[in-house]
């Protein structure tokens, strides 16, 4: 499927970056392009503006991004939508919930402009074999290193279900690396530079337990850059899960971590069937509320996110940075619950998560959210207040 066809790619500047031990941030204007293209550097070399080199003789992967923007950032890749198809074109977890987003953004009077939002698209052609072992070393910190082994010996093979809800085939487990290499690089990105950032990529991963994945989701992205923070910058870190869906997978990782706190607001009963509000954890980290079905905005979640979530959030001391699975799936709209929330809901949030912090220090990465259209209303929501956030604090 091809995306940023012309029509929708007017003015839009599109921050290409080549995960290289030299890495190179290239500023790419799709300006005047006449046909459709990838968000691939090479099949765009001539429209090339210029390109910042940023050196570093620094084997740490938080060096890969500079702080050299004053803007929040969006990372992709074109993988997320030429990759990892379902077996059937019914199935919910699919490319065009990717592109649905990116239309949005590139169509948003407020997002479409690099003077509001980086877009930032991960180059996987770069991705060396160091890169790639980075990434494993991450992953096995979370998910046991036989599963890793088996997932990509399943894709290998082709298609293959690993339950009736969770899909495989060859480009899976390369998709799926390549999510965790979004969600790290919005770490650094956001840790450098102060900004929110948003990792757009997919297959979800925060229903993935440490020896299997389970309901869509492969790798635990979530749990894997909460356990890189502690380990790597000595940061307390929060997990916000606003997905309709309990966590269970990144409960079930970090629930022995007295580092890590998890809060999570979900339907229940629903899939997955845990997220019982009286589970606290190992050591009183987890926080789980459950949300009947029909809960709308005004008349009962905004009280609930209000009084509760973000109290708890802070509840011992104000989290250095914050983790939000950003699932999608508590819209109104959307085919797989039944929360009520409208798009412009989870704007609101987000502001409110930024007042109630005190800082912006925020990665959000998708995880559910099923309806096209309401999916990426929903971000462009959540996008939009990253952006007024941030010129506020600018001015």
């Amino acid at each position: 499927m091809r995306i940023l066809q012309n029509r929708y790619n007017r003015n839009l500047q599109l921050v290409v970056l080549n995960t290289m031990d030299t890495r190179i941030l290239t500023y790419i204007h799709f300006n005047h392009i006449s046909s459709p293209h990838y968000l691939h550097p090479l099949r765009v070399s001539k429209h090339i503006s210029r390109a910042v080199h940023c050196s570093t003789t620094s084997s740490s992967p938080s060096a890969s991004v500079r702080a050299s923007f004053h803007t929040p950032a969006v990372f992709t890749s074109p993988l997320f939508i030429q990759n990892h198809i379902p077996h059937h074109d019914s199935h919910p977890e699919r490319p065009e919930r990717i592109a649905s987003i990116l239309k949005a953004i590139q169509s948003h009077p407020i997002l479409s402009s690099t003077s509001h939002l980086q877009l930032i698209n991960i180059d996987p052609s770069r991705m060396t074999d160091n890169r790639r072992q980075f990434l494993l070393r991450q992953l096995e910190k979370v998910h046991d290193l036989e599963y890793i082994q088996d997932l990509e010996s399943m894709c290998n093979r082709g298609t293959y279900q690993l339950d009736a809800d969770t899909y495989l085939n060859k480009e899976s487990y390369e998709t799926a690396l390549l999510a965790a290499e979004c969600w790290i690089q919005s770490v650094h990105y956001t840790m450098e530079s102060g900004q929110p950032s948003f990792a757009l990529s997919r297959p979800p991963g925060h229903h993935a337990v440490k020896g299997s994945g389970m309901g869509f989701c492969l790798l635990n992205y979530a749990a894997m850059c909460a356990r890189y923070i502690v380990d790597e910058y000595n940061q307390r870190v929060s997990i916000l899960d606003w997905d309709v869906h309990h966590g269970n997978g990144t409960e079930s990782i970090v629930q022995s971590d007295s580092r890590i706190q998890f809060v999570s607001t979900h339907q229940m009963p629903w899939y997955p069937g845990t997220g019982r509000p009286d589970f606290k954890g190992e050591h009183g980290t987890i926080c789980n509320i459950a949300l009947a079905a029909g809960c709308r905005f005004e008349t009962e979640y905004r009280s609930i996110y209000e009084n509760q979530v973000l109290p708890v959030l802070k509840s011992k001391e104000v989290p250095d940075f914050v983790i939000v699975s950003a699932g999608y799936d508590a819209l109104r709209v959307d085919p797989l619950a039944s929360i009520e929330l409208e798009p412009n809901d989870f704007g609101i949030m987000t502001e409110l998560l930024f007042e109630s912090l005190g800082h912006s220090k925020v990665v959000f990465g998708l995880e559910g959210g099923y309806n096209l259209e309401g999916l990426a209303q929903a971000v462009a929501s959540t996008l939009e207040s990253c952006v007024v956030h941030n010129e506020k604090q600018s001015k």
